[in-house]
């Protein structure tokens, strides 16, 4: 995520012997950017307000609000990596030695994650509360030279206890028996709904065409994304618009008709959200 288009004011910098890596940046990308560079070895941990869709092996991660993720590898692992443009946006990734984790937290970073013994990759999100964003604003904020490297080091640590903290309760909190169908199912519900954003099926039509019944689709839904099909595919449909506002590529009106509302209630949702109306976002 170093590409010119995409973010200025970059830095990169390295800690405890190169145990911790703390890479923020923010700026504004110019035309959407996608990326295919393998995922390499190790701990990644991302926090980003990035409209992205990330896919990895046969996981699949989806953001266009505050969020913060992580990826744990074993190996190299292909990707495709779709940064959409149209936003100010900001970036902290910390990349972090297994160890230094065991020493600090007591637990490897594999059950933090709750990874099975045949997953060579876990990709696990949540949302980015207002005290991961203050931390990620410290790292975007912090000075040049020895006082701000320090300032990093501090809060990058700690921001990583934060984000693991966060994810190893979400992970132990999800309903049991979720197993790879499920996730299927859910990723499968997933790209129905961003296929067919404008006439995106209900909840019992998503549940037939996964196999499952709704109750089930709607309690793993949450569990994998943190958010209901519906609050879900509101997000998708409101991520996608400001896409197309901010690339003055179509009306308002015409955008409203593309993601499924009608102009009126569009714009309300748009500005309750976003805190911005979209004809000011099109201007």
């Amino acid at each position: 995520m170093t590409a010119d288009l995409m973010h200025k004011n970059i830095r990169l910098t390295s800690h405890l012997g190169g145990r911790l890596i703390v890479y923020s940046a923010r700026g504004h990308l110019a035309e959407d950017l996608i990326v295919r560079d393998p995922i390499e070895n190790g701990l990644k941990l991302v926090i980003s307000n990035v409209n992205m869709r990330l896919r990895a092996s046969e996981n699949e991660l989806r953001v266009n609000s505050p969020t913060a993720f992580a990826v744990l590898s074993e190996g190299r692992h292909e990707r495709e990596h779709v940064f959409y443009a149209g936003r100010k946006r900001w970036d902290v990734a910390l990349t972090l030695d297994r160890e230094l984790v065991i020493e600090e937290l007591g637990k490897d970073p594999d059950e933090l994650l709750q990874r099975q013994t045949q997953q060579t990759l876990i990709l696990r999100s949540t949302p980015a509360d207002d005290a991961m964003q203050a931390m990620a604003m410290q790292l975007l904020s912090a000075p040049q030279g020895r006082m701000g490297n320090m300032v990093r080091l501090g809060t990058g640590l700690n921001l990583a206890a934060m984000v693991l903290g966060q994810l190893a309760r979400q992970s132990t909190s999800a309903p049991s028996g979720l197993n790879r169908s499920d996730l299927q199912r859910v990723a499968e519900a997933c790209e129905v709904m961003c296929d067919n954003l404008a006439a995106a099926p209900d909840l019992a039509s998503l549940a037939k065409l996964t196999g499952t019944n709704p109750g089930k689709l709607s309690r793993d839904f949450k569990a994998v994304t943190g958010h209901t099909p519906n609050a879900w595919l509101q997000e998708e449909r409101l991520g996608h618009a400001w896409h197309l506002l901010s690339t003055r590529s179509k009306s308002v009106a015409e955008v409203a008709h593309d993601v499924g509302y009608s102009p009126a209630y569009f714009a309300t949702l748009f500005r309750r959200r976003f805190n911005v109306s979209p004809s000011d976002l099109a201007r």
